[in-house]
């Protein structure tokens, strides 16, 4: 993988400076060089981070961001049940996805944003009948 002998210890030091290193990422959903699953893990981050921190403002920033991704997958999937073919390896991603948009779902309603909660919960069950 990486020679670990040249890393300095603890680099990141909070929930905030490795969210900053992640949402880096940010530009490459853009450009659509990440796959479906690669995106999808982008989201699920982006969610556990948002579970964990007891910072409601960064909860939501993360929330916003892991919504953005999900949002540019379900996009995908569209596109493709169109005829657009799609990544070999988006196959099989709908119960993840499904569990992304009803884990965002839950921290949006404990974030005390319930339209979004119902917004998500709904993309959820259009993953889950497929």
């Amino acid at each position: 993988m990486f020679d670990k002998s040249h890393t300095h210890p603890s680099p990141l030091h909070s929930t905030k400076e490795v969210v900053m290193v992640v949402s880096s990422l940010s530009p490459s959903l853009f450009r659509g060089t990440l796959s479906a699953r690669q995106t999808l893990n982008f989201a699920k981050f982006h969610l556990e981070y948002a579970r964990k921190t007891d910072d409601h403002d960064l909860a939501l920033v993360l929330c916003h961001d892991a919504e953005f991704a999900l949002s540019h997958i379900d996009n995908s999937m569209i596109a493709a049940a169109n005829g657009v073919p799609r990544d070999a390896s988006d196959q099989g991603l709908h119960p993840r996805i499904e569990a992304a948009y009803t884990d965002l779902g839950k921290l949006q309603d404990h974030l005390g944003q319930g339209e979004k909660a119902q917004a998500s919960h709904k993309i959820a069950l259009k993953y889950k009948d497929r």
